[in-house]
């Protein structure tokens, strides 16, 4: 029995030490931080959250240090519940059970990555890896939606985003161009690649690729006859380039009104010669 209870200990103590400390910012774990992306999506009923404002200072705080912990949370698909924590500095106690998330932890993962921006830049790498490792459908798409987060730094994740918009998988396709439009890097390759999105047969790539050729400004004037033909054709054009979550109000734009500030973006004097044709109720955009 003695044997058998060293041999337990052994194995707890392996487990202890090699299982990565959690960063930690006034003495909070990066776990409680994190709780901050919850406000507005589900009702807490914790006695002290921090608010998100106190979340990004803190994730901004702990930088880099953060990154190995974002990373894991992205690729594991646990919601509401608990799990193990250990202690950053191995202080009593030496772990605990992280408190139940709101939202799923890769949504907590991705804002994150939001909030770090720029400063996630070295995430990028080990990101590629976590995309090329698994075919997960979740864990890709929110591979790609933290590599949009992460805006310009992001842009070695580049040729893998070109690559994706051709992916049979639409919502794979979407997630590239968003992406692309956040890193807006090399125009000359990423312009003529994004056009094609426009004629995507799924509504929310093709609003997509609107929101992303924006991005680019004036660099994307070669893709203004395709928004001027998608601004003509109704029924790719006068749709929600997006849905709600239930129970979520807003003023959702159709894909002609984001095709038409694209235009504004990318030409000023685009406004004075866009016509809709087609359906002069469609939009009205004034000379």
């Amino acid at each position: 029995m003695i044997v058998a209870a060293l041999v337990v200990l052994l194995i707890l103590a392996a487990v202890f030490l090699s299982t990565p400390a959690e960063p930690s910012y006034r003495g909070r774990p990066l776990t409680y931080w994190l709780a901050g992306y919850d406000v507005g999506f589900a009702p807490r009923t914790d006695a002290e959250v921090p608010s998100l404002s106190e979340a990004e200072v803190a994730i901004r705080a702990i930088g880099t240090n953060a990154i190995p912990n974002l990373l894991r949370r992205l690729q594991h698909h646990h919601e509401g519940f608990s799990y193990w924590q250990f202690s950053r500095k191995r202080t009593f106690p030496f772990f605990r059970f992280a408190r139940a998330s709101a939202i799923s932890s890769e949504f907590e993962a991705i804002a994150g990555f939001r909030t770090l921006g720029a400063d996630a830049g070295p995430a990028v790498p080990l990101l590629l890896e976590v995309y090329n490792r698994t075919s997960d459908l979740r864990t890709r798409s929110y591979v790609l939606v933290a590599l949009a987060n992460i805006g310009p730094s992001a842009e070695p994740a580049t040729p893998l985003l070109l690559h994706t918009l051709v992916s049979t998988n639409f919502l794979w396709r979407e997630c590239a161009a968003h992406a692309l439009g956040e890193i807006h890097a090399n125009a000359p390759v990423v312009v003529p690649a994004l056009i094609p999105g426009l004629r995507d047969p799924e509504d929310k790539v093709r609003a997509a690729s609107v929101e992303a050729l924006a991005e680019f400004g004036t660099a994307a004037k070669s893709a203004m006859p395709e928004l001027l033909a998608l601004l003509r054709d109704p029924k790719r054009s006068a749709v929600p380039a997006f849905k709600m979550l239930p129970g979520v109000v807003a003023d959702i734009p159709t894909i002609a009104e984001m095709a038409t500030n694209a235009l504004r973006d990318i030409d000023s004097d685009a406004p004075a010669h866009v016509r809709i044709k087609d359906d002069p109720g469609l939009l009205f955009i004034p000379p």
